[in-house]
């Protein structure tokens, strides 16, 4: 007798039973390293297949956002509300905004960003310059989203030059040439080069270096005079004489300086004379920290790019309060941008509350540093796993977005929604997908293309608040 068909059905048995014990002891998906899941079969997933995932619609989103001309609305003190329909002095604003790519604010409270505007408004009737940080993780990299918020700022109000660049670095700025020589050490505020032993006295920049297996430090920098009109040294002399050479166009004219001592932040600005090409500055002598360098104007806005890989949040609260008071105040930094978010993601967890006051502590240690600024956070972007054969959004993305945005709220700030911005639940694949591509193929990050439209969209919302200040 032939029992091959009863040893068949026999097996069938076995493995619906044991993907039935799978089922019901095992979840979906079992973590076995940061990146790595194992995909746990259910007999669900067999009798029940899941369908496809619905992406979200982008198909107009790069039309929509591509650069246009805005109406700017004639600057008066004061518009008669008493005389005027507000519905229709902002009707023309109101045609050129999305709802989904608004500011929202802490009990609609619109006045929490009133205090960079009225610097901007300042800075425009006194031609006198104002700075915005941009603080991120990875999504801000080689100047990704800042540079084409600082292009469509610098346009709008004046300015020029690339900002604040460190001693060295991962290249962030595609248009400064920038090279080192000499023993340079780094020491980070986050990362493989933080140490609990570090100095607290960071630059804006979360670093400071230090030229330690040498007696002198140089920085070369190419393509300066064209894109900035000065140059800043930012630092913290504390020890010894220091001598600065700033070496122009080759060595064919060199400036000698004398650093000053300092127990805290110091700055020297050098204004470019026509013609420069190239400079290079070196230190001789002492023990400075060195916080880096910043290409600026002489008047107009200034867009700092200051991405930390890795990061979940700035930790302002490792600065010595003083030193990042008198950096905040002597740079005239109005309003900082904080978009972090996709560190968080790939720990999955049903409560985000630990991670939203992380950020309120961090807003409100420079709160307290400096009680005027302005802070916005920016929501975690769209971020897809691979589900089933398909991406999808990260469960908790939301979680994270809400948890930001309550942090944002309690301490009176502004909140813009990256998230939705996108297209919300589903839309990174839609990004990746489109053409040109928006997104790369992590689902993660933006192309160089994709930062462009978030900074337009960012920007748009921006100024359609601005220009209803204005009009108050």
């Amino acid at each position: 007798m032939d029992n091959r068909p009863f040893q068949a059905l026999l097996l069938m048995l076995y493995i619906g039973l044991f993907l039935t014990i799978l089922s019901v002891t095992f979840p979906d998906e079992v973590s076995l390293a940061s990146d790595v899941n194992l995909k746990i079969p259910k007999i669900t997933h067999l009798l029940f297949p899941e369908p496809e995932p619905e992406y979200a619609d982008i198909d107009n989103i790069v039309d929509k956002y591509k650069e246009e001309e805005r109406e700017i609305p004639e600057k008066q003190p004061k518009v008669d509300t008493s005389k005027t329909d507000s519905s229709d002095t902002h009707q023309a604003s109101k045609k050129r905004i999305d709802k989904n790519i608004k500011i929202q604010y802490p009990n609609g409270n619109k006045e929490s960003l009133h205090s960079f505007f009225r610097a901007l408004q300042k800075m425009e009737l006194n031609k006198s310059s104002l700075r915005i940080l941009h603080y991120g993780d990875s999504q801000l990299e080689g100047d990704r989203i800042t540079a084409a918020l600082r292009t469509k700022l610098q346009e709008e109000f004046g300015g020029c030059g690339v900002g604040m660049t460190a001693v060295m670095s991962i290249p962030n700025k595609p248009n400064l040439a920038q090279s080192i020589n000499g023993g340079w050490q780094k020491y980070a505020i986050f990362g493989q080069d933080y140490s609990a032993s570090n100095s607290s006295f960071y630059g804006l920049m979360g670093n400071y270096y230090k030229y330690y297996d040498e007696s002198s430090g140089q920085v070369y920098f190419r393509n300066v005079g064209t894109r900035a009109e000065n140059v800043k040294v930012l630092y913290r002399n504390t020890e010894g004489l220091t001598k600065m050479y700033l070496n122009l166009n080759s060595g064919s004219d060199t400036q000698e300086e004398v650093l000053t001592n300092s127990s805290y932040f110091s700055s020297y600005q050098y204004d470019f004379p026509a013609g420069l090409q190239d400079l290079t500055i070196e230190f001789v002598g002492g023990n400075p920290q060195i916080y880096g360098f910043s290409f600026d104007c002489n008047q107009g806005v200034q867009v700092d790019n200051i991405a930390l890989r890795g990061s979940s949040v700035m930790d302002f609260a490792k600065y010595d309060a003083k030193n990042l008071k008198k950096q905040l105040d002597a740079l005239d930094v109005e309003l900082v941008l904080l978009q972090f978010g996709v560190n968080v993601v790939p720990g999955i967890s049903n409560d985000y509350s630990f991670y939203g006051e992380m950020i309120y502590q961090q807003i409100k240690y420079l709160q307290n540093a400096k009680p005027d600024i302005n802070v916005l956070v920016i929501g975690v972007s769209d971020m897809s796993r691979r589900m089933n054969g398909n991406y999808e959004s990260y469960p908790n993305i939301e979680l994270i977005r809400d948890a930001q945005k309550k942090a944002a709220f309690r301490a009176g700030c502004p909140f813009w929604d990256l998230y939705e911005a996108m297209g919300g639940k589903n839309s990174m694949p839609s990004w990746v997908e489109a053409t040109p591509k928006l997104a790369t193929s992590d689902y993660t990050h933006f192309t160089s293309q994709g930062a462009d439209v978030v900074a337009e969209m960012f920007y748009r919302a921006l100024i359609y608040e601005y220009d209803n200040f204005l009009l108050q």
